[in-house]
């Protein structure tokens, strides 16, 4: 039976699904596109950020580093495995320079070999090539002894010098910014560029501090182990900030339970990202809710609809001697089948909405997800409907009989209790904006402001529904004697139908919204321009890879021979940063330049005193 009755008023049910579907999949598209946006700062954070604020460097004396690495990294796939190391530094005699004895998984894979090989073999390294050393020379240092067969056991261990190596750079990620070797190939009197070796000579050696051996063939200790973890951005995202945050806290907390030593500057780009993020709670929060109240809105008047045009078989219902709750389940029965229907295709049409946005707004590579608050979102404005219809439905299946019945139903006044109390709300809402500075607040930065929309639209609907049929009364007269049947029906029902207040609203509501929305979109887009023009001096910027200036400028002026479209700008970072132009084609192309945001100084003029 109420697949027939959907059947028959198919093109109000229809109405009804198409109008449900619309709010849920406008409430699920915050979460999915703030969850997004989350991703996406998290990801310019850490590409951002210096090498140490992208991982960590697990240190240990006491062994038993996979272990511990297992335990750091449980549950955080968006670190990149661990990069295991060992060292220990030593002296040589009449050298006052220390010398690190160093192995790093692929580290020759990341050194410029100038002469020999790679170590291959215990007691074997390999040198800087300033160090002075040469290929074949045996280096001892003073706290690492020889054992096996044939030591004494205080003899230094022969170290092999097979290959020579070029410094490389100090910024490649796999050393995480430390120092082992000066990038200028100059190492300080007290300090020797790193020697490189083997984890086999851990086992062929020994290591005394202090006269006290620390170590021996069975127990290699007296070295330090480390590993050092990366965050692959390619695989974080706006779900992992809390296990992120989870990870940091333990590293800071390893050295007060062990005697581990993580070092990291994660907290640092953490504290980036949570300052970043936390912006996108209550603007998300503010949106969705307006959204979800304009979903509410035309549900309880689709539903409503519906539900009382099941009246004349909710009678027969009742006349057949069904119970006032069988007869409230059965008057409840389409508006249920249509909203539960809804829930699914609003969820996926607000995902492909999403995912339309995430592509044309965020760059690219961001994973569209579907967060557990997307659903929350869904079903919150499918909870309107519900409500909508649970009321009417008991009030149809109380009535009387013989008024549900009456080809003209009782007219009832419209109350102001409820109007008022929400134009009172309305009102107090503006007052309280105007009032803290946040409508005049021109940095952007006060995220409540969003809530003015949606405010001010729903006062004006109010006052315009009842406005509405006030002014259609008043051209009663006009109607009369001229305009025809149409005008003349038209106006009498919008002034005495009982859904025209709800219509008005619903429509002011929506069309208020919408204008919002066009303008803030309008302001934003032409800020973004201006300000884009200001800081680049022109109205297009094209990042390159770094060349050689003379090759740049080269380029520019085969590109544009006129010199009137193009200029080369050379940036280097730093505090503070420094820019290099061409003055003459800068100047030319200076149509972009806005003298009044700069106050007053022109590109052609003389510099500033």
């Amino acid at each position: 039976m109420i697949w027939r009755g959907l059947w028959e008023r198919r093109t109000l049910s229809l109405v009804v699904l198409l109008i449900a579907v619309v709010p849920i999949a406008s409430a699920a598209v915050g979460p999915i596109y703030a969850a997004a946006a989350r991703t996406t700062i998290a990801r310019d954070a850490l590409a951002a950020a210096p090498v140490e604020g992208r991982g960590w460097r697990y240190t240990t004396t006491e062994g038993d580093l996979a272990a511990r690495l297992a335990a750091f990294t449980a549950g955080a796939d968006f670190t990149r495995p661990p990069i295991p190391g060992m060292e220990v530094t030593s002296g040589r005699h009449d050298d006052r320079r220390a010398f690190t004895l160093v192995w790093q998984d692929g580290q020759c894979a990341h050194l410029t070999l100038a002469e020999g090989r790679c170590p291959r073999a215990g007691r074997e390294v390999m040198a800087s090539q300033a160090s002075g050393f040469k290929v074949g020379r045996t280096v001892e240092l003073t706290s690492i002894m020889a054992s096996g067969p044939g030591a004494t056991g205080r003899d230094p261990a022969p170290l092999t010098v097979v290959g020579l190596y070029r410094p490389g750079s100090a910024a490649d990620p796999f050393w995480f910014g430390r120092t082992l070797f000066s990038p200028t190939g100059e190492p300080s009197p007290d300090k020797a560029d790193a020697l490189f070796t083997v984890p086999q000579t851990r086992t062929d050696t020994y290591v005394v501090n202090s006269g006290v051996s620390i170590g021996s063939a069975q127990d290699p200790g007296g070295w330090t182990d480390y590993a050092v973890v990366s965050i692959d951005p390619a695989r974080l995202d706006g779900a992992d900030l809390d296990r992120l945050a989870a990870m940091q806290a333990a590293a800071e907390n390893a050295g007060r339970t062990s005697r581990a030593i993580v070092y990291s500057r994660v907290a640092d780009t953490l504290r980036v990202v949570t300052a970043n993020t936390g912006s996108l709670g209550v603007p998300t929060l503010l949106v969705i809710a307006q959204l979800v109240a304009l979903g509410w809105m035309l549900l309880f008047q689709t539903v409503g609809d519906l539900v009382r045009a099941r009246g004349p078989e909710i009678a027969l219902a009742r006349l057949r001697g069904l119970g006032r709750a069988r007869v409230w389940l059965f008057a409840l029965a389409e508006p249920l089948l249509l909203l539960a229907a809804a829930v699914p295709l609003g969820l996926l049409a607000g995902h492909a909405a999403a995912r339309v946005m995430i592509r044309a707004l965020l760059p690219a590579g961001i994973p569209v997800t579907f967060p557990v608050e997307a659903a929350l979102a869904g079903a919150a404005a499918m909870l309107g409907g519900l409500l909508a219809a649970a009321p009417l439905a008991w009030r149809v299946a109380t009535r009387p009989v013989t008024e549900e019945w009456r080809r003209t139903p009782r007219r009832s006044a419209r109350g102001w209790v409820l109007d008022a109390v929400v134009l009172a709300v309305t009102a107090l809402g503006l007052v309280e904006l105007l009032a803290t500075g946040v409508l005049t607040d021109v940095s952007g930065r006060a995220s409540s402001a969003m809530a003015v929309p949606g405010l001010i639209a729903l006062g004006v609907a109010l006052l315009a529904s009842r406005a509405l049929p006030a002014l259609s009364r008043r051209l009663f007269g006009v109607t009369r004697r001229h305009g025809g049947l149409g005008p003349f029906l038209a106006l009498r029902q919008v002034a005495r139908g009982p859904v025209t207040a709800g219509s008005v609203v619903v429509l002011g509501a929506a069309f208020g919204l919408a204008t919002f929305a066009v303008s803030a979109w309008s302001a934003t887009s032409g800020d973004y321009a201006e300000a884009a023009r200001f800081h680049n001096g022109a109205a297009t910027a094209i990042t390159v890879r770094p060349v050689e200036p003379a090759r740049l400028i080269a380029a520019v002026r085969a590109a544009d021979p006129g010199g009137r479209t193009a200029a080369p700008v050379i940036t280097l970072p730093g505090p503070p940063q420094l820019v290099a132009a061409d003055p003459e084609r800068l100047a030319a192309i200076g149509a972009a330049w806005r003298p009044a945001l700069a106050g007053g100084t022109s590109l052609g003029g003389p510099p500033p005193r």
